[in-house]
């Protein structure tokens, strides 16, 4: 009857050592339950024999062993790691003893580890599975030659990772429909939608230009924080519901809000002012949202609003004040202030922003609305 030697856990390069005794032994059997190669060898008995991963073969004890069994492993397989077990087992076997079967055998059920599993109907496998093990373990994975570091990558908890540093990755699913293209870009011809395909947007390309059509509703626009800016409506509509702001109160009673709708190459700007009024001996400075500069030229129109002034940084400037329309070409004034009920614009000059006047008796409520082209 063969007796149970026990286990050795193995290591790539490492020699290891089993001290099975040199008396009444006929041999013993060695399985290899690890994806690297053994050598073993019979110490003083001139016999070293070759133990291949996933392999059980009998060791004879030949004239001259001195009962020390000598291990070799090293690393010959791609897939050494992706084994199941990482040691020996060894059975030892009475001097009038000898196992049944013949040797060497293959431990069929590790013959698969780290092959191509073949899934087609009617071969070797039909399913993949990895179940009972901790979340986060890794049960696919694939390394391009010369790679540092794994181009595919699976885990038991859902998490699949494509690409690497050296070989981006890509998905392209829905018959090239849905498609990332390995730098960072998204590509879809279809429909989104959270409920049914194309309940939220749609994705139209021509040869020139991309369509974003809305089928469910308005196209919201919202800030970072989920603050609503805006929305596009079907009927072509757009409502800007949080523009660019600046908020003053008045020194005396109210405040005035300014509103940038657009910047750029042109800016649309309006301030309301909401019973706004000064009558204090110091003048207070409006500073645009955003820290803009309504770059000349500009055209301004007032209705009920307190006297103002334009300044770029601390000069004051003066508006050019429409007095009279005509069809052969009207009139105009220069004057620091644009008053209640004018027009004007500055022509060559710049402006970064506004103050009121001084002294004032009245409270106003009113808007004025500048834009710029520049």
């Amino acid at each position: 009857m063969p007796n149970f030697f026990g286990t050795l856990p193995l290591t790539s390069g490492v020699r290891t050592f089993a001290n099975i005794g040199a008396e009444g032994l006929s041999g013993c059997v060695i399985g290899n339950e690890s994806g690297l190669t053994c050598i073993i060898t019979m110490q003083g008995s001139n016999l070293a024999r070759s133990l291949y991963p996933g392999e059980v073969n009998f060791f004879p004890v030949g004239r001259g062993f001195t009962g020390i069994v000598q291990i070799d492993p090293s690393t010959q397989l791609a897939n050494s790691s992706s084994w199941p077990g990482q040691f020996l087992q060894i059975d030892t076997y009475g001097s009038n003893e000898q196992p049944s079967g013949v040797y060497p055998l293959q431990l069929t059920r590790s013959t698969n580890v780290g092959n191509t599993v073949v899934t087609s109907a009617g071969v070797t496998a039909d399913t993949l599975v990895n179940d009972g093990n901790a979340a986060g373990t890794q049960f696919v994975e694939a390394t391009v030659s010369g790679d540092s570091s794994s181009a595919v990558k699976l885990t038991n908890s859902g998490v699949l990772t494509l690409g690497n540093s050296s070989h981006h990755g890509s998905i392209s699913s829905d018959n090239a429909k849905f498609i990332t293209d390995g730098s960072g870009n998204l590509l879809f011809g279809g429909k989104l939608g959270t409920t049914s395909a194309g309940n939220v947007l749609d994705a139209v390309t021509t040869a020139s230009h991309l369509i974003l059509r809305a089928t469910g509703g308005p196209v919201d626009i919202e800030s970072p924080s989920g603050t609503q800016l805006g929305s596009f409506f079907p009927d072509g509509t757009l409502s800007l519901t949080n523009t660019g702001q600046t908020t003053f109160t008045g020194p005396t009673s109210g405040n005035v809000k300014f509103y940038l709708l657009i910047t750029g190459t042109i800016k649309i700007m309006i301030a309301n002012f909401n019973n706004y009024q000064n009558n204090t001996a110091n003048r207070q400075t409006f500073t645009f949202p955003e820290s803009i500069t309504m770059t000349a030229p500009t055209f301004w129109i007032a209705t009920e609003i307190p006297g103002l002034q334009g300044f770029t940084g601390v000069t004051g400037q003066q508006f050019n004040i429409i007095t009279a329309l005509a069809a052969g070409g009207g009139t105009t004034v220069q004057q620091n202030n644009i008053n209640k009920a004018s027009f004007g614009y500055f022509r060559t000059t710049s402006i970064d922003n506004l103050k009121d006047t001084i002294n004032d008796a009245s409270a106003h409520s009113g808007q004025l609305i500048g834009i710029g082209f520049l």
